[in-house]
């Protein structure tokens, strides 16, 4: 299964769906496909608790291409054998995120890369479930945090809404502030 999540893909393009960069002497990030992966292959998913834009495909598989030229290109191909793993592309086209590694899956990141300007930064990840993203703001502190997991992205909220879920015991959370390797204080 292969999940796209962060941003809105643009289906009048033939082959580019997103791109994103941050100056004139930046890496350009850019997520395309093959001719033989129709918009209807595309299914929105809704994650529950926000509105970050989210799409599954069922018979797909990724390829990158990493240039010396500041290109980083994702394709994403139909295949009749995907990937028995979960695969998620991760984009950001404002601020960027950070990859935490989930218990039962220290190594998730295949690819990771940013494109970095005066005031953003955009990034592209392909990331193998399950696994942590942390969205960052402006000022590059932890705006959100998602759960990629093997079946479906689930949202688990703020910093604080993360915390409060494991005062509750919340065991995806609990793993979650493990791997960020937050401190608690207690009495």
């Amino acid at each position: 299964m292969l999940y796209i999540i962060g941003e809105y893909l643009d289906f009048r393009n033939e082959i580019l769906l997103w791109s994103a960069c941050n100056g004139a002497t930046r890496r350009v990030l850019k997520l395309l496909r093959a001719p033989n992966v129709p918009n209807e292959q595309f299914v929105q998913y809704k994650i529950d608790g926000c509105d970050t834009p989210a799409y599954r495909l069922e018979n797909a598989t990724v390829r990158w291409l990493d240039t010396e030229h500041m290109e980083t290109s994702v394709f994403v191909a139909a295949t009749e054998n995907p990937e028995p793993r979960t695969v998620y592309i991760v984009l950001n086209g404002d601020q960027g995120f950070r990859i935490i590694s989930h218990p039962a899956n220290p190594s998730p990141i295949h690819i990771v890369r940013t494109s970095v300007g005066s005031r953003g930064c955009s990034e592209i990840a392909v990331v193998t479930a399950p696994a942590f993203v942390e969205r960052l703001n402006y000022d590059g502190s932890p705006k959100d945090y998602f759960y990629l997991a093997e079946d479906a992205p689930s949202y688990l909220g703020s910093r604080n809404a993360v915390i409060a879920k494991v005062f509750a015991d919340d065991d995806m959370c609990r793993q979650l502030m493990q791997q960020a390797g937050w401190e608690i204080g207690t009495l």
